[in-house]
């Protein structure tokens, strides 16, 4: 397993880190690579060679096609998980995580519908967190009426302490077996700080309360956006089965006080 193989062999595209000789390491290791891969076909050693790479463009050139023939007789791409998949993936976690849920469809849904741009690793972490939100949720009330029965207990005997230390603690085990669940406001709650990889160190804007009702005119502008981004999401399967190739965004240009930043919020 040549596990993140981009890292070490990289496909250097930049001329001033090429001259510095970052892109002569890159060859030298991809050489390398190479030769103990002709090494394992021409010994026909029962190994099979399982390389990782975040972009198949990132990785050298030599490694993805060497004197006219693909290195790697296999290339397989793993896409985002779409909203069936990202459904399925959070399913999947609950189950294996032994924890009681009171999601619906349509609640497992909705989560699902805020959850666009995550990985796998992500839904996994997203739901570490969900659980982490309801056991704390569950706790606080215990937690609280600890403390009014440690207040109560100073004022009481050390045999009157024990005897009701010792019902607190069954009564705690019992609420926590019976009330203990995660709920889509432990989702929202864990979603609020938690910023996947792939979106980490993107300002994104969200649009509140504004549509296109409290935008006057500019109809042609409009019906573009909503052709444009509205429909592919609000439609994908739709889309799907569509052989034209959409957008992947639009530009707004016009002179000062038209309306584009207020458009596009």
């Amino acid at each position: 397993l040549l596990d993140d193989l981009d890292e070490v062999a990289q496909n250097i595209t930049d001329i001033q880190s090429e001259a510095a000789g970052e892109g002569m390491a890159n060859t030298r290791v991809a050489q390398v690579i190479l030769n103990f891969l002709s090494m394992v076909k021409e010994r026909e050693l029962n190994v099979v060679v399982i390389a990782t790479a975040a972009s198949k463009q990132l990785l050298h050139t030599s490694l993805l096609q060497s004197k006219g023939k693909h290195v790697f007789s296999v290339v397989v791409e793993l896409p985002p998980p779409d909203l069936i998949k990202r459904q399925k993936i959070i399913e999947a976690v609950l189950q294996n995580s032994d924890v009681c849920t009171c999601l619906s469809v349509s609640d497992l849904r909705t989560v699902c519908l805020r959850t666009e741009g995550y990985q796998p690793i992500d839904l996994k972490v997203l739901v570490d967190r969900a659980i982490s939100c309801a056991e704390q949720r569950c706790l606080g009330p215990i937690l609280l009426a600890e403390r009014n029965f440690s207040t109560v207990d100073s004022l009481q005997t050390s045999q009157k302490k024990d005897s009701i230390a010792t019902l607190v603690a069954g009564s705690n085990s019992l609420s926590l077996a019976t009330s203990f669940s995660v709920e889509v406001k432990d989702f929202m709650v864990a979603m609020e700080t938690y910023v996947p990889a792939s979106l980490k160190g993107l300002s994104l804007h969200s649009g509140g309360l504004i549509n296109f009702k409290h935008v006057g005119g500019l109809a042609a502008a409009k019906q573009t956006l909503q052709e444009t981004l509205l429909w592919p999401s609000k439609y994908p399967r739709l889309f799907a089965q569509c052989p034209i190739r959409q957008h992947a965004g639009v530009l707004l240009y016009g002179a000062p006080g038209t309306g584009k930043t207020f458009l596009a919020e």
